[in-house]
Parts: structure tokens; C-alpha cells; sequence
């Protein structure tokens, strides 16, 4: 139910607060009038009130001055942090830059190896090597070219990454400057730019047993690329260097520049990269002419130094820019501590008497004047954290019929009702401290108790809330009969947790709501709701959006002559890490909630699909679809139905859909109407699991249905039970009374067939005749023998 709007309760609040409104009133004016007096403690008032401001002001000034020192030391502690900030970011960018562009080459050399292995186990020749490199280049996708020099030089084949081989004039001119394989393994040559208009292109070469060179051609953009991602700064410089000093290319992030084939590094530098696997140097470069941080690491698989450079002057300016608005922050804090201090009296004085005022009202309802939900969580947290706690109970208060109050009276009497309730229970923790009593909702109340006994404790605290609420109320000249439903949780039986404890007692408000009891106990079958659900609930969405539920139907057999005459569709759900799931779990996730329209559509899309499809191949076969009560409720099924059957192109006899006999006495006329509208349609209608509703005869007669199906409940052990086959007998014969088919549905035995042959039953389902399959199989084993 909806609570009453707060907006009316100014007038309640102001009596609720009057006490302490009036004390706090009184205090203020005795300070005005003691200000206000002349005479010569007000001037004695005042010399001191200068001499302790004069002290502020130099403690002020004092704490300016060390505020000033301490912020010059930390900004110029700051330079040294972003230097030694620099030092190490070039070495771990040059770290992650080496480890990718190793793991890049990686792919490279394993292709060379496999393509050095095949030349050397076959004839040396221009074919052979071809198919050697073809077969390579479908696994390498980070080479641009895969090569074989001819141990003699004389020839030379190249393929690009698709296997497709190199035009002549490019072979002839890598020929031209690709260098053979040094004996030592994998090298890295100096970069080759076949032609004015193509790319730079780094060789990775490496020797062929007996004689010849495999190489691999990777563009330099490509390497340059990896750098994107990184957290370079403009100015920085990374660098590839050969562990022999050559400078194998260079690229600056700030402007993209690409620079091959430098002068290779002098011997004192070469001898300072070989003297660790990692590390840093600090030097003036003479390539740029600046003093350069370089943090270089050694690949591990292959000759070469991967440097990250970055100027000196760019930290420096890095620096400054760090600095400056540190800087400009001092300076306004200064200003504002000055501000602050002089206003820091008054200041105080406001905060606290805010502080008072806002502390209320966050522990207290306005209107009532009780505590509010986040008050009563913590006081009962606080009980249960107690060490001689005992049992503990948990009663919430949900009043019923509270609408039809605001409705009839208006808000203001609304309001009264509550706050005269609120008495009633506030006088309870008033009389007797183990008590405390909250307003925890519109309607709702939260009652703890302590130290009670047990179950028998909380049901005889709630029966004194009963009496209590069971008073007579008179308002605007009329008398009220108040009622509630009140759920009840204890500690530490249910929970041992104070929110839990609430949530439990919730549970109980609705459980007794829905069975129209006005005191309900917590039982743990009432909890449905859990973290599993709501996860499992998640996960039935994503999979009706992205196709994750399927179909399987169910042969429905005629009796007399054992030919299937239809099938039932059938929901299945194969989750990706929980493996199939049963629908008896994701279809009452779907029906509690807005899934259900989906749902019901998808489940009617891939039935009327299979039913158009099955016509095509030239079978007429009805389907069975199961529909939820709140499909009939929902005002545009209707029309979805039909855009479906349009769609494929289905006559609307061809599909049955099938409501359960509780869903239909659920909301009985708006069913009733809703079936009428879909008969009119064309489409069958069948009663489900008829005999575990509560529908009467006169009902039933209205019902515009062709099928009655008796539920499984009744068919599984029907041949041993003469109940159930005096129930199902009935059945069969009251359907046949009102015109009605009838479908047995779980008949496992041939016994249960031949009794149900027997009390003149239509047709059946069960695993006797089949389980529920894939359409392929269903075709493949009944199609044949469908009747006509």
C-alpha cells in the first residue's frame, strides 16, 4: 500500500519537538540578553575576547608560515619524485614494449624454424621452398613477408601473409640487399625499403642447415604500433637497438616519426647495455642534442635492446606542470585559512547546532517521531552484538487497508491514524525498556523485543499489538476498525543478522498477506528470494536476448489407433556454466516477473517457425504452446499473436495454446474474455493440469476451450490407486459432457494406456509413448505416421 505523503506532517513535527525547541529558545535568549548588558564585564568580556583572538591570530600566522615551508619542500621534493618517476616508468614501459615485441618476433622465429626444417629436409629448390613458406604463412600473422635465400644467393622467394608469392622485381630487390644469415642464429638486419612507395621492413633472418637463409620481413610500422597503448609521454623516444649497436630504428609518440638505420652506438655506450640485462642511462644524447633518461631491457630471445629515451627538459616540464596548480592550491589555501579562521567561531556555532538537527532527523520519522528504518537496523544490531543476548523478536506491522483511508479521508486524517498508531506502540517501548518500536514504512512498523521467550515470546508480543491495534479509533466523526498483518522473525533462529532479521520478517508480512492471515511466523519456505535466483534470473534474460533457450516437442498419441495427432513445445535452457536447466526453475522466474512476455513470445515464434516449416515439407502438424496467466492479462497479446501468425503464414487451427486451470480461476472474467477473443481467432484451447485447481462447474461450462488435459498427478500411478482412477474417470466423462477432448498427460505404462483406452480418453503424452525430442528427431521417427 501507498503511505501517507509527509508534506502534511509539519503540524505534528512541531508538536513532537516542542520540548526541546522551547529549552534551546530559552538558552539563546540568555545569552543575547548578557550580551546586550553594558557595563564592565562586557568590556572585561571584551579585552579578553581580543587577547585570545591576538593568539589565534599569531598561531594563524604561524601555521600560514609552516603551511608555506611545508608546501616549497614538498614541491621541490616533488622534482626529485618526478625524475625518479621518469627513470623508472622508461624501464618498466621499456620492460612491457620488450616483452611484446619478443612475444611478436616469437611467432616470426617459430615460422623461420618450421620453414629452415622443411628446406633442409627437402631438395633445395624454388618449389620446395614455396610450399615450405605457404604452409607457414597461414600460422604467422604477424610477418608481412616469409623469404629462402638460396645458400648461393642466386635466387630468392618471398610470400606475403595470405601465402600469395612476391612479384619478381620485389624478390630482385630484397636480393639485392638482404644480407645471409649470420651462423649464430636469429639476427636482426638493418631495415630494407624495396622500393620508393613501400614500407620500411625490418629482416629477421636465420641459417638453413646445409646452406641457405629463411627470413621474415615485419614492417616497422607494425612494431611502431605496439607503442600506442603505452603511457609515453609526447617527447619520448623508443628505440631498437641490435646487440651488435645497431640502431635498428627509432619512433617518437609526439609526432609519429619514424627513423631507420641510425649510426650505430659508440663502444662505451654498447659496453654500458651489455654490462646488465636491464637498466637505465643517463646521458647527453648527440643525435638530439639533449640530456636523455633511457631504461633499456635485453630480449631474451633475440639480439636485441628494446630503449624507451625521455628528455630531461620534458620532465622538468613535467614538473612545472605538476607543480603549478599544487602551487596555485597553497596559495588559495592560505587565503583561505585566513578567511576560515575569522569566521571559524560563528562557524562552529552553526555546524553544531546543524549537526543537532540533522543527527534527529536521521534517527527519527518526521511525522512520528519514532525511530526511522536505519535507527531500528542499528538498535537492533546493537542488541544482538550484546554478549548476554538471548532470543530476540522481530515483528513488522503492515497496516491493512490504509489506501482506502487516504482515499476516502484525505492525507491529513491519514497522518492523524498513523500518528495515533504510533502512539499506541511507542507507549509499548515507553512502559517497558526490552521494547523499542520504529516507523520503518508508509504503513509499516518495526517491533523488537529482547530477552523474550523464544517463539512463545514473539507471538504473545504480537498479540499485544493486536489488542492494541485492535482499539477503536474515531476520526472526523467516524470510527475505525483497524487491521494489520503482522510478520514475525526471531533471533537468533532465523538469522543472526540485523537486516536479515528485517528481511525475514518481511517475508512473513507478504506470506500472510497472501494466505489472509493476520499474524504469520517466518518459515524458510517462504524464502524464494536469494542471490542465486536473482543471479539465475539474470541470466534467463541474457539468454532470451541472445538466444540461449531452445525447443523440443512432445509426440501427443491418439488412443485408439496409437498415430500421433500433434506436439507439445517444450522450453529447454542449456546454461553456458550451470548445464541444463530444469524448467520446474527459470518458468516461475520467467511468470514473477516482465520476462514472461518475452519469453512466451520467443516460445511462439519457434513454434509457429516449426509448424510453417513442417507444412512446407508437406505436414500439417498442431502445435502446443503453454501460456502463462499473465499473458491473457497482458492487453497486446492478442495482436502479437496474430503479427506471428501473419508472419508465418500459419492457419491459426494449427496452434493450441494451453493455460493451467489455477491460472484461469486466478483472474477468472479477465480470462474468460481473453479466451473468448482468441477462439474467435481460430486458435485452440486447452485447460493444463486440470484437478489441482479450484475451478466449479459453473465456471468451467463458460469456458471457450476444446481440450480439457488431466494432470500427470493424477495418470502416474493410476494404475494402482482406484482414487485416481475414479478422478480420472470423472474427468473424462465431465469433459466429454461439455464437449470437450481430452488429453492424459504422464502416462508411463501400458497399463495406464489401456486403462485410459478403456474410460474412453482421447489422447495421451508420456514417456510410455515418447520423451520430448528435437524436431529433426521427431521427423525422422513420427512424421510418417502422422494422421491426416
Amino acid at each position: 500500500m501507498t503511505g501517507p505523503r509527509e508534506s502534511s506532517s509539519g503540524r505534528r513535527l512541531r508538536c513532537c519537538c516542542r520540548l526541546s525547541c522551547e529549552t534551546k529558545n530559552e538558552t539563546v535568549g540568555s545569552e543575547v540578553n548578557l550580551a546586550g548588558r553594558p557595563g564592565v564585564a562586557w568590556h572585561s568580556g571584551m579585552r579578553l575576547y581580543g587577547s585570545e583572538h591576538r593568539r589565534a591570530g599569531w598561531l594563524l600566522v604561524g601555521g600560514v608560515a609552516m603551511m608555506l615551508a611545508v608546501g616549497v619542500y614538498l614541491i621541490a621534493q616533488q622534482h626529485g619524485n618526478v625524475r625518479r618517476n621518469g627513470e623508472a616508468g622508461a624501464l618498466n614501459i621499456a620492460r612491457g614494449l620488450e616483452a611484446s615485441i619478443s612475444a611478436r618476433f616469437d611467432q616470426s622465429v617459430a615460422s623461420l624454424k618450421g620453414v629452415a626444417t622443411d628446406v633442409a629436409a627437402a631438395p633445395r629448390s624454388e618449389a620446395a621452398a614455396l610450399h615450405a613458406l605457404q604452409n607457414a604463412a597461414r600460422y604467422d600473422p604477424f610477418s608481412n613477408w616469409l623469404g629462402v635465400l638460396d645458400s648461393e644467393g642466386r635466387w630468392l622467394v618471398m610470400v606475403d601473409q595470405s601465402g600469395v608469392r612476391a612479384t619478381a622485381a620485389l624478390e630482385q630487390a630484397v636480393l639485392a640487399t638482404l644480407r645471409k644469415a649470420s651462423d649464430r642464429g636469429i639476427a636482426l638486419q638493418p631495415l630494407l625499403r624495396p622500393s620508393a612507395t613501400s614500407e620500411w621492413l625490418m629482416p629477421v633472418t636465420l641459417p638453413v642447415p646445409g646452406g641457405g637463409t629463411v627470413f621474415a620481413l615485419v614492417s616497422a610500422s607494425r612494431i611502431a604500433a605496439g607503442t600506442e597503448s603505452l603511457n609515453l609521454l609526447p617527447e619520448s623516444i623508443v628505440a631498437l637497438v641490435g646487440s651488435d649497436g645497431t640502431r635498428l630504428l627509432r619512433y617518437t609518440r609526439g609526432n609519429e616519426a619514424l627513423v631507420v638505420n641510425g649510426p650505430p652506438l659508440d663502444a662505451r655506450r654498447l659496453a654500458q647495455l651489455r654490462a646488465a640485462p636491464a637498466g637505465y642511462l643517463d646521458f647527453f644524447s648527440q643525435v638530439y642534442q639533449r640530456r636523455q633518461i633511457a631504461g633499456f631491457v635485453r630480449s631474451a630471445t633475440l639480439p636485441l635492446y628494446v630503449a624507451v629515451l625521455v628528455p630531461v627538459d620534458a620532465l622538468d616540464r613535467q614538473w612545472l606542470r605538476d607543480s603549478l596548480g599544487p602551487a596555485l592550491v597553497l596559495l588559495l589555501g592560505m587565503i583561505g585559512i585566513v578567511a576560515f579562521g575569522i569566521r571559524l567561531r560563528h562557524a562552529l556555532q552553526s555546524q553544531q547546532q546543524a549537526l543537532e538537527r540533522q543527527r534527529y532527523l536521521a534517527e527519527h520519522d518526521m511525522l512520528t517521531g519514532l525511530l526511522n528504518r536505519d535507527a531500528f537496523a542499528r538498535r537492533l544490531r546493537q542488541e544482538i552484538a550484546r554478549p548476554d543476548v538471548g532470543h530476540i523478536a522481530m515483528v513488522l506491522v503492515n497496516l491493512s487497508n490504509f489506501q482506502v483511508i487516504n482515499d476516502t479521508f484525505g492525507h491529513a486524517v491519514g497522518d492523524d491514524v498513523l500518528i495515533e498508531i504510533s502512539r499506541r506502540f511507542g507507549q509499548m517501548g515507553v512502559d517497558e525498556a526490552a521494547i523499542f518500536v520504529a516507523r520503518v514504512g508508509g504503513d509499516e512498523w518495526g517491533i523488537g523485543a529482547v530477552q523474550i521467550d523464544g517463539d512463545a515470546g514473539a507471538h504473545a508480543l504480537a498479540e499485544r499489538l493486536q489488542t492494541c491495534l485492535g482499539a477503536a479509533l474515531t476520526l472526523s466523526g467516524v470510527q475505525l476498525e483497524l487491521s494489520a498483518t503482522m510478520g514475525l522473525a526471531v533471533f537468533p533462529a532465523d538469522s543472526k543478522d540485523a537486516i536479515d532479521l528485517i528481511r525475514c520478517a518481511d517475508i512473513a508480512v507478504h506470506a500472510g498477506k497472501n494466505d489472509m492471515r493476520r499474524v504469520s511466523r517466518y518459515q524458510q519456505a517462504m524464502d524464494t528470494f536469494s542471490a542465486e535466483a536473482l543471479a539465475l534470473t539474470s541470466d534467463f534474460a541474457r539468454a532470451l536476448r541472445e538466444g540461449g533457450l531452445c525447443q523440443v516437442y512432445q509426440p501427443k498419441i491418439r488412443l485408439r489407433d496409437g498415430v500421433m495427432v500433434g506436439v507439445e513445445a517444450l522450453a529447454r535452457w542449456m546454461h553456458p556454466q550451470r548445464g541444463n536447466i530444469a524448467p520446474m526453475r527459470f518458468v516461475p522466474l520467467a511468470e514473477n516477473s516482465e520476462l514472461i512476455h518475452a519469453f512466451t513470445r520467443l516460445m511462439l515464434a519457434q513454434a509457429l517457425a516449426q509448424a510453417a516449416h513442417w507444412r512446407h515439407a508437406g505436414h500439417l502438424v498442431p502445435v502446443a504452446v503453454n501460456i502463462s496467466a499473465n499473458n491473457l492479462l497482458d492487453a497486446d497479446f492478442i495482436d502479437t499473436l496474430k503479427a506471428l501468425l501473419e508472419q508465418h503464414q500459419l492457419a491459426p487451427a494449427l496452434l493450441e495454446l494451453e493455460v493451467t486451470e489455477s491460472a484461469l480461476m486466478r483472474h477468472a472474467e479477465v480470462a474468460l474474455h481473453r479466451l473468448e477473443e482468441l477462439r474467435s481467432l481460430g486458435v485452440k484451447l486447452s485447460i493444463d493440469d486440470f484437478g489441482t485447481g479450484y475451478s466449479s462447474l459453473a465456471y468451467l461450462k463458460r469456458l471457450p476451450v476444446h481440450t480439457l488435459k488431466i494432470d500427470q498427478a493424477f495418470v502416474l500411478q493410476m494404475e494402482n490407486d482406484a482414487a485416481d482412477q475414479r478422478i480420472v474417470r470423472a474427468s473424462i466423462q465431465l469433459a466429454h459432457g461439455f464437449g470437450m477432448k481430452v488429453v492424459a498427460e504422464g502416462v508411463e505404462s501400458e497399463a495406464a494406456a489401456m486403462l485410459l483406452r478403456d474410460y474412453g480418453c482421447d489422447y495421451a503424452q508420456g514417456y510410455h509413448f515418447a520423451r520430448p525430442m528435437p524436431a529433426a528427431e521427431l521427423e525422422a521417427r513420427w512424421l510418417t505416421s502422422l494422421a491426416s
